[in-house]
């Protein structure tokens, strides 16, 4: 199958130019129409006005997310891999924080298998399918295929029960061992778990 980008996409740039200049003729031949220079100066002010209104924007700007624990743990270790948890969370940005963690893993920048862009492979479904199990013998399966070296568990972005439940399943895997772990993290409980080949 052919590589696919997003260069298509960026086509709207051409649309949205060819608006504008034709936009510009109408103003144009409607402020021709207006006979009085103090009237067309009017319209024109008027016109302008308008689309400052349309294009207003007032974004929320909110303080950038600061490394946790965890990340400043990372930072320390030698290069590893590692996987974060959860995969899709109600709290995140279109389900995913996989944006937050790319963030916050900048101190760090050990690799991960997961991760954000505009543009996901069929591979990265593959793995929040198989994860959304986790920790089935499954899903120890895949990160053991992947040469995941550390499981780093967000407790805080899960809804507190299914937290609880995740937590407890991976306290009875052999395979998964507690290396650190912050009851109260910048999200909630934070824990890293070694996975044992």
């Amino acid at each position: 199958m052919g590589r696919r980008n997003r260069s298509p996409a960026r086509f709207d740039i051409f649309v949205n130019l060819s608006l504008a200049i034709l936009s510009a003729y109408g103003v144009a031949f409607l402020l021709r129409g207006i006979q009085r220079a103090g009237r067309r100066r009017l319209a024109g002010v008027a016109i302008a006005a308008l689309l400052i209104v349309e294009y207003a924007s007032a974004p929320t700007v909110l303080p950038a997310p600061t490394p946790s624990r965890v990340d400043a743990w990372l930072a320390q270790q030698p290069p590893v891999v590692i996987v974060e948890l959860p995969l899709i969370s109600a709290k995140g940005m279109w389900g995913s924080l996989d944006w937050l963690y790319m963030y916050q893993g900048i101190p760090h920048f050990q690799r991960m298998l997961n991760g954000y862009s505009g543009y996901a492979p069929a591979s990265f479904y593959e793995m929040r399918q198989i994860m959304a199990s986790f920790p089935d013998d499954r899903s120890m399966a895949f990160l053991r295929q992947r040469g995941v070296d550390y499981v780093v568990v967000r407790a805080g972005t899960y809804e507190p029960q299914q937290a609880a439940s995740l937590l407890e399943q991976i306290q009875k895997r052999s395979d998964l061992s507690l290396e650190v772990m912050w009851a109260a993290g910048l999200q909630g409980a934070e824990g890293i778990y070694a996975v044992r080949k």
